[in-house]
């Protein structure tokens, strides 16, 4: 079995592994996911997860009070987070 060299770990391309090379940033973690969840929960909030049937790209629902807003990246989801106050 041979070890990737240098060049080929994401450290040595300067991206995190959660990155692409086209800056678009990844799907979280089951741990983040959670994480973000109960921060949504603390500030009175409800996040979920869809994904589309066809190609399998998920969409978020952050919803209260009978209210859903939806994001297409986890970033979105991040900053509006941020924004009602919350914290993760």
């Amino acid at each position: 079995m041979m070890a990737a060299h240098k060049s080929e770990s994401p450290a040595a391309t300067g991206l995190n592994a959660k990155q692409s090379t086209d800056g678009a940033i990844l799907s979280p973690t089951e741990k983040e996911f959670s994480t973000t969840q109960a921060a949504f929960a603390i500030e009175g909030h409800s996040l979920q997860t869809s994904f589309r049937a066809d190609d399998l790209t998920p969409t978020y629902w952050v919803s209260r009070w009978g209210q859903a807003r939806a994001f297409t990246t986890w970033h979105s989801v991040c900053s509006f987070l941020t924004q009602i106050g919350g914290a993760k």
